[in-house]
């Protein structure tokens, strides 16, 4: 068996496990919340806001962006992050992360999978 790169990758080729293609070569990204639920509910494969909370929702897209706020700027808070999180936050201070957070974003993105997974053994 040889193994590829994920850059050599063509995944218009690959079969997403619900018996259809990635549409474009491309894969949904997990860290657009939106962008994945309306992937998911396009293809008729799982309504994720069925099992989070709209709370939960918002929570995720926060701490997705705050991940993305750390690889990229460090942690430190831009305006790009305010405008994504709708948080009353300062520009330029940094983003602490709390235990808490990190749990809760945990419990949930366990939770969530689980179900997608559930649902991808269903279909």
């Amino acid at each position: 068996m040889s193994y590829k790169s994920v850059y050599e990758i063509n995944f218009s080729d690959i079969d997403d496990g619900f018996g259809k293609g990635f549409k474009n070569g491309k894969l949904p990204n997990f860290q657009r919340l939106y962008s994945l639920y309306e992937y998911l509910t396009k293809e008729n494969i799982i309504n994720i806001k069925q099992y989070l909370s709209e709370n939960d929702f918002r929570f995720l897209n926060k701490m997705f962006q705050v991940r993305h706020l750390y690889e990229h700027n460090l942690g430190v808070i831009d305006k790009d992050f305010i405008s994504k999180t709708r948080l009353s936050l300062q520009v330029r201070q940094k983003y602490i992360i709390t235990k808490d957070e990190i749990d809760q974003l945990l419990l949930l993105i366990i939770n969530l999978s689980t179900k997608i997974y559930e649902c991808y053994l269903n279909k």
